[in-house]
């Protein structure tokens, strides 16, 4: 029995002994494995940019609103049927262009009259003067007394001021019938019809039968701040105004304009002043009272260090950059940013010029990752 205990005890003795050496021996196998080149993180691809010292202009953006130079209300100058409407609401016009034909019969009467009246005192103002050229032979030999005479002057200037009257009537009247055909005074586009065909209108009534709006050019009003009033005052004449009316401002065609106006007061309430510049709108992609994007660039600013905004990243600590180093690793450095200039930024530290930033592929990188640069842009 005892022979049987020591049997039983050496052979558990040697099953421990054997896992002890299994444990080893994958321990070592397991080490050596951390040292194989194929188990290393693999390179990560990036594209990156060159951050670069440029001149950066002042530039301002601000929202703004659209407005027509000239929008006209047409209205009536006399009363009067419409008889014809000659354009399409909504459509453009040009300047001249007849837009509506007013009962013109009741005018080409009156203007009638107004000739018959003139015809009938030019011929008392004829027999007045021949009267009067008598008078004046006749009066200094005594035939004629002071009295007739000075009555036959007075006949003769009230005929001479009939017949002036009867012409100012008859100018009136073919004024008044000129009004019945109503023309666009600018090229613009129509708005809505107010009045159609066999409406009565009257010039007192005041009302609009349409308005015509100027397109093209615009103006856009905006506001920026007084801190950059000196700035603009100094580069006024060299200042770039730009237009954007899409929602994504990053690729929205956008619309040059020339700043020309600059307010004679500041806001008190805001600390900004308004400013106003003009909008070719030759496309009439652009609409009054619309709300656009404005973008005032203003140059003489020093050079800066600049990288692409996409290179910028926002982290618990701030703002960051990853940068690539020498060994092709991604090193992730904290930035101080100045503003943002239409794709770039300006950064005021945390990186130097020549550096490689990160532009796309940063959000699967961590600080110290290998990368690859797929593609390398020329420059911030």
């Amino acid at each position: 029995m005892r022979n049987c205990s020591l049997v039983t005890t050496c052979r558990s003795c040697s099953t421990w002994t054997a896992i002890a050496f299994l444990t080893v021996v994958a321990a070592g196998c397991s080490d050596r494995g951390s040292n194989n080149p194929e188990s290393v993180a693999p390179a990560i691809p990036v594209v990156i940019a060159v951050a670069a010292i440029r001149d950066v202009p002042l530039t301002i953006d601000s929202p703004g609103t659209l407005q027509a130079i000239n929008s006209v209300p047409i209205r009536p100058r006399v009363d009067g049927e419409i008889m014809a409407v000659e354009f399409m609401e909504g459509t453009e016009v040009h300047a001249g262009q007849l837009l509506f034909r007013l009962d013109a019969r009741p005018l080409q009467a009156a203007l009638a009259q107004s000739r018959a009246q003139l015809a009938k005192d030019e011929a008392t103002l004829t027999r007045n003067r021949s009267q009067a050229a008598r008078y004046e032979d006749l009066a200094p030999e005594g035939y004629v007394s002071k009295d007739d005479y000075a009555q036959v002057q007075a006949n003769l200037g009230i005929a001479e001021g009939a017949v002036a009257a009867d012409k100012a009537a008859i100018a009136a009247a073919s004024l008044n019938l000129d009004y019945a055909t109503i023309r666009a005074p600018i090229t613009g586009r129509t708005g809505v019809i107010a009045f159609r065909k066999g409406s009565l209108v009257k010039a007192a009534d005041n009302l609009s039968l349409v308005t015509v709006t100027q397109m093209d050019p615009l103006l856009v009003d905006f506001s920026v701040p007084q801190r950059n009033l000196d700035a603009i005052n100094r580069r006024l004449k060299e200042a770039t105004v730009t237009i954007t009316s899409g929602g994504d401002l990053t690729t929205a065609p956008g619309h040059a304009g020339q700043l020309e106006f600059i307010n004679n007061t500041i806001d008190p309430a805001t600390g900004a002043i308004l400013l106003r510049a003009r909008v070719p709108n030759t496309e009439r992609s652009l609409w009054p009272g619309q709300f656009v994007h404005v973008q005032l660039e203003v140059g003489g600013s020093p050079p800066a260090l600049t990288v692409p905004s996409t290179a910028i990243g926002n982290g618990p600590d701030g703002n960051f950059v990853f940068v690539v180093d020498a060994t092709g690793h991604a090193r992730q450095r904290s930035v101080t940013l100045g503003r943002q200039v239409a794709t770039f930024a300006i950064v005021s530290a945390g990186i130097a010029a020549g550096d490689r930033v990160v532009i796309d592929g940063q959000s699967r990188l961590r600080d110290g990752s290998p990368v690859k640069i797929v593609t390398a842009s020329p420059g911030a």
